[in-house]
C-alpha cells in the first residue's frame, strides 16, 4: 500500500512539474533569472548581481517575496525575505554600497529599467554600471 501511494505521489509531482514547465511559470522564472544577472559581468558579487527595487505591479509577478533584492540577499543571506527591502534601504545609506551596487528601479520602462541593460551593440552587452 505504501509503495502504491509513493508511486502515485511521484507521478503527481512529475505531472505538476511538467505542467509548470509547459506554462507561463517557466517564462516568469527565466525572466526573473535574467533580471538578476543578465548583462552583468562575472568577477564578483557586485559586478554580476543587481537589485531590482521596482514598485510596479510587475514586481508581484516577477519578484514576489522581495526576491528582487538579489544583491542584498547575496550579501546578507540570513535576512528573511520580508526584511530585504528595509535592509536594502539601509545599505543604500552606505556610500560604498550606493556607489558600487547596481540598482534598477523598473523592469521595462525608464532610464534605469533592467531590460535596458540587456541591449546588445556590436556583439557586446551594454552595461550601465
Amino acid at each position: 500500500m505504501t509503495l502504491l501511494w509513493g508511486v502515485h505521489a511521484a507521478a503527481l509531482f512529475f505531472g505538476i512539474w511538467l505542467l509548470a514547465r509547459a506554462t507561463v511559470f517557466h517564462v516568469i522564472t527565466t525572466f526573473r533569472e535574467l533580471c538578476d544577472h543578465f548583462g552583468r559581468q562575472p568577477g564578483g558579487i557586485f559586478r554580476y548581481t543587481r537589485d531590482v527595487s521596482s514598485r510596479s505591479p510587475w514586481r508581484c509577478v516577477i519578484h514576489p517575496h522581495n526576491n528582487g533584492y538579489h544583491l542584498t540577499h547575496h550579501l546578507m543571506p540570513a535576512i528573511p525575505y520580508h526584511r530585504l527591502s528595509s535592509v536594502h534601504q539601509h545599505l543604500l545609506e552606505l556610500p560604498a554600497f550606493a556607489r558600487t551596487a547596481r540598482v534598477c528601479r523598473a523592469y521595462f520602462r525608464g532610464p534605469d529599467a533592467v531590460v535596458r541593460e540587456w541591449e546588445v551593440e556590436g556583439g557586446a552587452n551594454n552595461v550601465a554600471a
